[in-house]
């Protein structure tokens, strides 16, 4: 079971739809806490081992340049946003099986409706 943390651009209908997948989901839209800063998010997140799951490009960000290697993020780049299609493309991602449990919890995973891109660890200098 993966736990997840749908920040409050994702649906309700798809936290519920990740539970009846058999996974944990918090619903931040629904259950709170509201209005978090995305740091406080990803802190909220890295405590209760869950994965982020969101619309909000800024989690790219934030990723790499403060919390890379430390909190898993899926960033639903996605054409229609409809609680329909984020469901479906969640539901085929998770389905492929192509990350395992621990690569889900440490990488900036980025999916759209035909691809996904994985990003692992913070950006670093040379």
């Amino acid at each position: 079971m993966i736990a997840f943390l749908a920040d409050e651009n994702i649906s309700p209908e798809t936290a519920a739809h990740l539970q009846t997948l058999g996974h944990s989901c918090h619903s931040l839209r629904q259950a709170g806490p509201w209005r978090l800063k995305d740091q406080e998010i990803v802190t909220l997140a890295q405590r209760e081992g869950r994965i982020i799951v969101t619309h909000d490009l800024d989690f790219g960000q934030i990723y790499h340049l403060t919390s890379g290697g430390q909190v898993g993020v899926i960033v639903l780049r996605l054409k229609r946003q409809t609680v329909e299609a984020v469901n479906e493309v969640l539901t085929r991602f998770l389905a492929s099986g192509v990350l395992d449990d621990e690569s889900l919890h440490r990488a900036l995973i980025v999916v759209s409706e035909r691809w996904y891109r994985v990003y692992r660890g913070s950006r670093r200098e040379f």
